[in-house]
């Protein structure tokens, strides 16, 4: 699915399924540690990372 995103222009061309991992962790664990109520703003973030 990724690869079919990245031929379309979707995401980032350099992006990886293990850089997509890590970052759904570290959102995870950032609302583990701080306020649960942040995970749209972290996943918003997130999302406009893999676009630009």
């Amino acid at each position: 699915m990724l690869e079919r995103a990245r031929e379309a222009g979707a995401v980032r061309a350099d992006l990886t399924a293990d850089d997509v991992r890590r970052l759904v962790c570290g959102i995870q664990h950032a609302v583990q540690i701080g306020d649960p109520s942040s995970v749209g703003t972290y996943v918003g973030v997130l999302v406009a990372g893999l676009l630009a």
